[in-house]
């Protein structure tokens, strides 16, 4: 959501107190159009989910709650991972 909405990414650079990141994505990232966001940052991000998806779908139908909960539970924290490295806010 970060990377694809304007108005969600200025909430969250309101708190952010790096002066590189607020520039980097002020200026430079403001600049690119959604058509070269999108050929950016999609085959990475669809490419994760749809993989994650399929393995907690598969979970589920096998019963196995416990360990599509776990799965789950990291993919949001990779996910989240990803956004922070893609704003420069994490190595």
């Amino acid at each position: 959501k970060f990377l694809k909405s304007s108005e969600f990414r200025d909430v969250i650079l309101r708190s952010v107190n790096d002066p590189i990141v607020q520039d980097y994505f002020t200026t430079e990232f403001n600049i690119w159009d959604e058509d070269f966001r999108t050929t950016a940052l999609d085959p990475v991000l669809n490419r994760r989910s749809m993989r994650d998806h399929r393995e907690f779908a598969a979970l589920v139908r096998a019963g196995e709650i416990y360990r599509a909960s776990t799965r789950l539970s990291d993919h949001i924290r990779l996910t989240g991972t990803h956004y922070l490295r893609v704003a420069g806010l994490q190595d």
